[in-house]
């Protein structure tokens, strides 16, 4: 029954993330991306992040933490920071404020941001939450050509996130 209603939502495997504490329902389609493309989608010192997505890399999902610890308690003061530093250094970038939600048990921001990559416009659909003080982000993302398509599975996937200490 519950393997029907996840082929309903187009949603079918359950990945692991961030050191084996995150999973995440993701796409039937997507597989595990090869270093390279991972490296070419998020710079080469990232080759390493383990990213599942399409074959063409024109949607993805990853949850990763970032490295740096911050002074934050809450997720709402984390985000705050994020934005701030985010801002700072991809000014550009269109971001879009979902607020506050529980996923899971626990207190997530949600976001979305568009964004130019090196080749096409980016939609990323993505979320927010500290764990141990570190922040633990999880990010769908499109082109923005393919977002009509992408979008709705991406909510359906952040809204499946599970963290397990």
């Amino acid at each position: 029954m519950i393997a029907r209603w996840l082929l309903s939502i187009g949603l079918i495997f359950l990945r692991t993330f961030a050191q084996g504490i995150v999973t995440v329902l993701v796409p039937g389609e997507f597989h595990r991306l090869p270093r390279s493309m991972v490296a070419a989608k998020y710079r080469p010192h990232n080759a390493h992040w383990v990213v599942y997505g399409t074959e063409t890399g024109n949607a993805s999902v990853l949850a990763r933490f970032l490295l740096q610890r911050i002074d934050a308690t809450t997720p709402r003061e984390a985000v705050v920071m994020l934005r701030r530093a985010w801002k700072e250094g991809r000014p550009n970038d269109v971001w879009h404020d979902r607020g506050m939600h529980r996923i899971g048990g626990r207190e997530f921001a949600l976001f979305d941001i568009e964004s130019n990559a090196a080749d096409s416009r980016i939609y990323n659909v993505m979320a927010m939450t500290l764990v141990h003080g570190r922040i633990l982000l999880v990010t769908f993302n499109m082109t923005w050509a393919s977002r009509d398509g992408w979008l709705p599975l991406a909510r359906r996937s952040i809204a499946s996130i599970r963290v397990d200490e």
